[in-house]
């Protein structure tokens, strides 16, 4: 028990020059302890651990200010990284930060968040980088479809989740996944999730093949599979009828169709026979 006594006497003479540590005042200096140490080289190390040790021994929140308000923390480079379609003055409103502010200061939490909200933001991550320069890291999305949902496009990642409506400019080069209504995505949103999903299945295999006409439509129906409308070099649409199951079998058999009439000469292709699923029907274009 004595020596208990004495531990407790040196404990309360450590603090005594300052304000006692509360548990959160002990939770934040740790933290700002472990970012300093490590970070930059070894001189900054030994300063980060003889300050961090005199906060600790002063106790006090006047200790952690006087840190964070030093100079020697403030803000001299903000790095962000050249970007395509997410804007750069979005991400600086975001990050709600400036140059001359205290780096230990900047909420790196509350800013990733705000800069993950910006829709083309995939994921960000914000870093502090010892002892002047606040970096960000962000990956952008990669829209590979647009989603039609009762009139609006939307664009849409290959996880199928639609992320952003689209604007005009935005669209190009990419086809439209259409059959899906608003209603029933709103209703059942896992099945329609799902639909999109085999859609952009459709997408990746049928894109596998360069040779094929370019994919301007796909249209998904929940119990007759796919239809799918592709854009040969003439500029006469080509209306394909995949149905369900062995994809990559009637691909194969519509290039074989493509390679004897010609992108030119079918208006629309069946391969979704079930009882005959070796049939394949064309229909010509007349004239």
């Amino acid at each position: 028990m004595r020596l208990g006594k004495h531990a407790n006497k040196r404990r309360r003479a450590m603090l005594a020059p300052g304000e006692p540590l509360g548990p959160r005042m002990a939770v934040r200096l740790r933290g700002l302890g472990r970012t300093l140490v490590r970070a930059g080289r070894p001189a900054l190390k030994a300063t980060a651990a003889i300050g961090v040790a005199a906060m600790v021994v002063g106790g006090g929140l006047g200790a952690w200010r006087l840190v964070e308000r030093s100079p020697r923390f403030a803000i001299g480079e903000i790095r962000i990284p050249p970007l395509g379609r997410v804007a750069v003055v979005d991400v600086e409103r975001a990050l709600d930060a400036r140059i001359g502010q205290s780096l230990l200061g900047v909420r790196v939490g509350a800013a990733e968040e705000a800069i993950a909200a910006l829709p083309w933001v995939k994921s960000v991550r914000v870093r502090r980088e010892l002892p002047r320069t606040l970096s960000v890291e962000i990956v952008e999305r990669k829209p590979v479809a647009l989603l039609a949902l009762g009139g609006p496009l939307y664009l849409v990642e290959k996880d199928g989740v639609p992320f952003k409506r689209a604007q005009v400019a935005e669209t190009e080069g990419l086809p439209i996944i259409t059959g899906i209504s608003r209603d029933r995505y709103r209703a059942v949103p896992e099945a329609a999730h799902a639909l999109v999903r085999e859609a952009l299945a459709v997408l990746d295999v049928y894109g596998r093949a360069a040779t094929r006409p370019r994919l301007g439509e796909i249209h998904a129906h929940p119990l007759h599979g796919f239809e799918i409308e592709a854009v040969p070099a003439s500029g006469r649409a080509l209306r394909v009828y995949l149905g369900q199951g062995d994809l990559e079998g009637k691909l194969r058999r519509l290039d074989q169709v493509l390679g004897k009439v010609g992108g030119a000469g079918a208006t629309s292709v069946r391969l979704d026979n079930a009882s005959r699923p070796d049939r394949v029907t064309v229909r010509l274009a007349s004239g």
